[in-house]
Protein backbone atom coordinates (compact mmCIF):
# COMPACT_ATOMS: atom_id res chain seq x y z
CA UNK A 1 0.00 0.00 0.00
CA UNK A 2 1.07 3.55 -0.44
CA UNK A 3 1.97 5.19 2.83
CA UNK A 4 -0.41 8.07 2.30
CA UNK A 5 -3.41 5.99 1.24
CA UNK A 6 -5.68 3.76 3.27
CA UNK A 7 -6.35 0.14 2.29
CA UNK A 8 -9.60 -0.51 0.43
CA UNK A 9 -12.58 -0.22 2.78
CA UNK A 10 -10.64 1.60 5.50
CA UNK A 11 -11.51 5.03 6.78
CA UNK A 12 -9.57 7.55 4.73
CA UNK A 13 -6.96 9.08 7.04
CA UNK A 14 -3.94 10.48 5.27
CA UNK A 15 -0.52 10.30 6.84
CA UNK A 16 1.52 13.44 6.37
CA UNK A 17 4.87 13.20 4.61
CA UNK A 18 6.85 13.53 7.86
CA UNK A 19 4.99 10.66 9.52
CA UNK A 20 5.17 8.57 6.35
CA UNK A 21 8.93 9.05 6.24
CA UNK A 22 9.24 8.15 9.93
CA UNK A 23 7.25 4.93 9.36
CA UNK A 24 8.97 3.92 6.13
CA UNK A 25 11.71 1.74 7.63
CA UNK A 26 9.31 -0.13 9.92
CA UNK A 27 6.77 -0.70 7.16
CA UNK A 28 9.44 -1.73 4.64
CA UNK A 29 10.89 -4.25 7.10
CA UNK A 30 7.41 -5.62 7.81
CA UNK A 31 6.74 -5.97 4.08
CA UNK A 32 10.06 -7.75 3.54
CA UNK A 33 9.26 -10.07 6.48
CA UNK A 34 5.91 -10.92 4.89
CA UNK A 35 3.80 -9.46 7.70
CA UNK A 36 0.24 -8.32 7.03
CA UNK A 37 0.40 -4.59 6.28
CA UNK A 38 -3.18 -3.50 6.93
CA UNK A 39 -2.96 -3.70 10.76
CA UNK A 40 0.20 -1.59 10.73
CA UNK A 41 -1.40 1.07 8.58
CA UNK A 42 -4.54 0.95 10.73
CA UNK A 43 -2.43 1.47 13.86
CA UNK A 44 -0.83 4.54 12.28
CA UNK A 45 -4.26 5.85 11.29
CA UNK A 46 -5.52 5.28 14.83
CA UNK A 47 -2.68 7.38 16.16
CA UNK A 48 -3.46 10.18 13.72
CA UNK A 49 -7.14 10.11 14.67
CA UNK A 50 -6.19 10.26 18.36
CA UNK A 51 -3.78 13.12 17.62
CA UNK A 52 -0.85 11.17 19.07
CA UNK A 53 2.68 12.45 18.58
CA UNK A 54 4.71 11.20 15.63
CA UNK A 55 7.06 9.41 18.03
CA UNK A 56 4.20 7.64 19.76
CA UNK A 57 2.66 6.54 16.45
CA UNK A 58 5.99 5.24 15.16
CA UNK A 59 6.57 3.39 18.44
CA UNK A 60 3.10 1.84 18.39
CA UNK A 61 3.48 0.67 14.78
CA UNK A 62 6.93 -0.78 15.52
CA UNK A 63 5.62 -2.56 18.64
CA UNK A 64 2.75 -4.06 16.64
CA UNK A 65 5.17 -5.26 13.96
CA UNK A 66 7.31 -6.86 16.68
CA UNK A 67 4.26 -8.60 18.18
CA UNK A 68 3.23 -9.86 14.75
CA UNK A 69 6.72 -11.28 14.20
CA UNK A 70 6.58 -12.96 17.62
CA UNK A 71 3.09 -14.33 16.96
CA UNK A 72 4.15 -15.69 13.58
CA UNK A 73 7.08 -17.43 15.27
CA UNK A 74 4.86 -18.95 17.95
CA UNK A 75 2.25 -20.08 15.41
CA UNK A 76 4.74 -21.41 12.86
CA UNK A 77 4.86 -23.02 10.46
CA UNK A 78 2.51 -21.51 7.89
CA UNK A 79 0.58 -19.08 10.07
CA UNK A 80 -2.06 -17.20 8.11
CA UNK A 81 -2.34 -13.43 8.19
CA UNK A 82 -5.48 -13.76 10.34
CA UNK A 83 -3.64 -16.00 12.80
CA UNK A 84 -0.69 -13.60 12.97
CA UNK A 85 -3.02 -10.66 13.64
CA UNK A 86 -5.00 -12.57 16.29
CA UNK A 87 -1.77 -13.80 17.87
CA UNK A 88 -0.35 -10.27 18.02
CA UNK A 89 -3.59 -9.10 19.63
CA UNK A 90 -3.34 -11.87 22.21
CA UNK A 91 0.31 -11.02 22.96
CA UNK A 92 -0.67 -7.37 23.40
CA UNK A 93 -2.98 -8.28 26.29
CA UNK A 94 -0.40 -10.50 27.98
CA UNK A 95 -1.18 -13.95 26.61
CA UNK A 96 2.01 -16.02 26.52
CA UNK A 97 3.65 -17.66 23.55
CA UNK A 98 2.97 -21.00 25.25
CA UNK A 99 -0.76 -20.34 25.07
CA UNK A 100 -0.50 -19.35 21.42
CA UNK A 101 1.33 -22.59 20.65
CA UNK A 102 -1.34 -24.56 22.53
CA UNK A 103 -4.12 -22.83 20.59
CA UNK A 104 -2.26 -23.69 17.38
CA UNK A 105 -2.07 -27.37 18.37
CA UNK A 106 -5.75 -27.44 19.30
CA UNK A 107 -6.78 -25.67 16.12
CA UNK A 108 -4.91 -28.22 14.02
CA UNK A 109 -6.56 -31.12 15.82
CA UNK A 110 -9.97 -29.50 15.35
CA UNK A 111 -9.35 -28.74 11.66
CA UNK A 112 -10.10 -25.07 12.05
CA UNK A 113 -8.12 -21.90 11.81
CA UNK A 114 -7.57 -19.26 14.42
CA UNK A 115 -9.45 -16.04 13.94
CA UNK A 116 -9.82 -13.20 16.37
CA UNK A 117 -13.07 -14.41 17.94
CA UNK A 118 -12.04 -18.06 18.08
CA UNK A 119 -8.66 -17.26 19.58
CA UNK A 120 -10.26 -15.26 22.39
CA UNK A 121 -12.65 -18.12 23.15
CA UNK A 122 -9.92 -20.73 23.01
CA UNK A 123 -7.42 -18.70 25.02
CA UNK A 124 -9.84 -17.93 27.81
CA UNK A 125 -11.11 -21.49 27.96
CA UNK A 126 -7.56 -22.91 28.15
CA UNK A 127 -6.02 -20.31 30.45
CA UNK A 128 -7.89 -21.32 33.65
CA UNK A 129 -6.72 -24.91 33.23
CA UNK A 130 -3.21 -24.09 34.34
CA UNK A 131 -1.53 -22.27 31.47
CA UNK A 132 -0.30 -18.98 32.80
CA UNK A 133 1.03 -15.80 31.36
Amino acid sequence: FALGAAPVGAQQVRLDSTLSAALAATLDAARIDGLPESPLFAKAQEGVLKRASRERIVGAVAALADRMRAARGELAPNATDHEIIAGAEALAVGISGQVLRTVRIISKSMSCTINSSWSRLAIFSIWPRGLTK
